[in-house]
């Protein structure tokens, strides 16, 4: 079951299955609950919608919020979106209303597979009816299957520009957490690093911590961002990346969206990288949360490459970037080049293995 916040003001829980048994008749399908308030236990509105379908929205929840607009779905092969346009207030006129619309959630995956055939039960053989075993078998058959592991990544600018993602240590804060790792990691002081990083993930004085912990704890564009990547991944289907950029973000043209991406607060975008740096060293502590920051800094990546930073000169076509940006890989800082501080890979336990053998 997945969840989507609306301002802090309205929870709607999702959950994707397949409705039917049988093989020919299995369809993809969403149930949904609207919470209001956000903590409340007990949903304003529920109900379930398969395939392409509409449903509309006109409630009022306890304490008292006029919600009115409609949800939908769109399938697309074995992958389907729940879509909401609401209108939102304590006050039933629609002019004195918020408004959201955007992708609420999105469920994929394959069609649950039928009984398997019944085995074929050959007559039994005696040992001579059998004949030899062929040669020409263990010569000709392949030992292993053939598996394409992608092209392989060569160390050129254009390259490390489409396919790597890097954390700028040199606009680290000074009191940052990876400012923090640098002394124990030079002395190779691995506990002191797990110290420092759940101290930061424990910190519960609001005026001193920087985790987040959930997704709604992240300011606004930015806790949109996971979303907004899985539409822009998986759901542009017959259309641009950039426009359905654009239609997720209520903007109508590459202008607009160049203008609203200079806007976004840096200051966030770096409190993003500390909290997953805590995460990759205290591994498994919040993985919901980690796969979250790890699309933030996905989306965020890509749109300060396509419409804040200039574009290099082998650059052709914007929209052809998407792929490999979508997927880029995040290289944690750990090579000591350019004068910067090595802090990963974590150096091993002082008591481990490897130094065990050597003595």
């Amino acid at each position: 079951m997945a969840e989507f916040i609306i301002d802090n003001a309205i929870r709607i829980t999702t959950r994707f299955y397949y409705n039917g048994h049988d093989a020919g008749e299995t369809q993809l399908s969403v149930s949904y609950s609207i919470y209001a308030p956000v903590k409340s236990n007990i949903p304003a509105m529920t109900g379930q919608l398969t395939g392409n379908a509409l449903q509309q929205v006109d409630i009022k929840t306890s304490n008292g919020m006029f919600i009115k607009g409609q949800l939908n779905t769109t399938l697309a092969e074995a992958e389907m979106m729940l879509n909401a346009n609401l209108f939102y207030s304590f006050a039933a006129s629609r002019a004195s209303q918020y408004h959201f619309e955007g992708t609420v959630a999105t469920g994929a995956g394959k069609i649950p597979p039928g009984p398997p055939p019944y085995p074929l039960v050959l007559p039994p053989q005696s040992i001579e009816a059998a004949g030899p075993i062929s040669t020409d078998l263990i010569v000709t058959a392949l030992l292993f299957p053939y598996i394409n592991i992608g092209r392989e990544v060569t160390k050129t600018t254009q390259d490390a520009w489409l396919y790597f993602i890097e954390y700028n240590t040199a606009e680290a804060p000074a009191d940052s957490l990876y400012h923090q790792l640098i002394a124990p990691a030079q002395t190779k002081d691995r506990n002191a690093m797990e110290q420092l990083a759940m101290a930061f993930l424990q910190d519960q004085d609001a005026a001193t911590s920087q985790y987040f912990e959930h997704i709604v704890n992240i300011p606004v564009p930015f806790r949109r961002f996971p979303l907004l990547y899985d539409a822009i991944a998986y759901g542009h289907r017959g259309d641009t990346y950039e426009n359905t950029l654009l239609k997720h973000l209520n903007l109508t043209d590459t202008e607009e969206l160049k203008a609203w991406v200079s806007a976004i607060d840096i200051a966030v975008a770096d409190q993003v990288w500390q909290n997953y740096f805590a995460l990759t060293i205290i591994a498994g502590y919040n993985a919901e949360l980690f796969i979250q920051l790890n699309k933030i800094i996905l989306l965020h990546h890509l749109l300060q490459k396509l419409y804040v930073k200039p574009l290099p000169s082998f650059v052709k076509d914007i929209e052809a970037l998407y792929p490999a940006l979508l997927k880029a890989t995040i290289l944690l800082p750990g090579i000591p080049t350019n004068g910067r501080q090595p802090v990963f890979p974590l150096p091993p336990y002082a008591n481990s293995y490897s130094n065990i053998v050597s003595n």
